[in-house]
């Protein structure tokens, strides 16, 4: 069917899903430190709490993609997918949404009542605090807050002004990250100690 899509219209002649060639070109971009940081920073906030939360129970979510495997089918497919995509593309791992959801359930099981109502408040701080959903959102500040590669041209400096929002905001989250992870590993003590 894939092959006769540009057949039937649906695909303007010429243009092929993703060719090698534009593959290969899209590969280049993790050449780009810039595109590294950005597409790391979007991948650790891309579901505010919810990506955090995954990232700091990473062997818990490892065990478990494992033991079901069609979650990791889906999750790589989708990872590959954006990975293989342009600078354009981070935010295509939003698709991996209903796997993170599954998986943020396995590790809210792993703490008490107690303990899961702080994770639960820590991950929506967290997804306040990553998204700026109260922050007023003008062409500006749309394009630096989501788009910020497109200020910077492959291989070239990193412009100030890119410098002086982006810095801040690495430099918070590491932060943020921080001070998650004493606040879910406090949760997960309490649970062994109520064993």
């Amino acid at each position: 069917m894939l092959i006769r899509l540009p057949a039937l219209g649906i695909i303007p002649a010429g243009n092929a899903p993703l060719s090698l060639g534009k593959l290969a070109h899209n590969l280049r971009v993790w050449s780009h430190l810039p595109f590294v940081t950005a597409f790391a920073y979007f991948a650790v906030t891309l579901l505010g709490g919810i990506t955090v939360l995954l990232i700091l129970r990473l062997p818990l979510i490892l065990r478990r993609l494992r033991a079901e495997p069609e979650l990791a089918t889906f999750a790589g497919f989708v990872a590959a997918a954006t990975a293989a995509g342009d600078s354009d593309i981070p935010r295509y791992l939003a698709f991996v949404l209903p796997v993170a959801l599954v998986l943020v359930a396995a590790c809210l099981r792993e703490f008490t009542d107690d303990g899961r109502r702080r994770v639960l408040a820590l991950m929506t701080l967290l997804t306040v605090l990553t998204q700026r959903p109260l922050q007023a959102m003008t062409t500006e500040s749309y394009f630096m807050d989501w788009f910020p590669l497109y200020r910077i041209p492959g291989g070239k400096p990193v412009p100030p002004e890119v410098l002086a929002v982006w810095l801040p905001r690495l430099a918070s989250l590491a932060l943020l990250l921080l001070a998650a992870h004493v606040v879910i590993r406090h949760a997960q003590q309490q649970r062994t100690a109520d064993i």
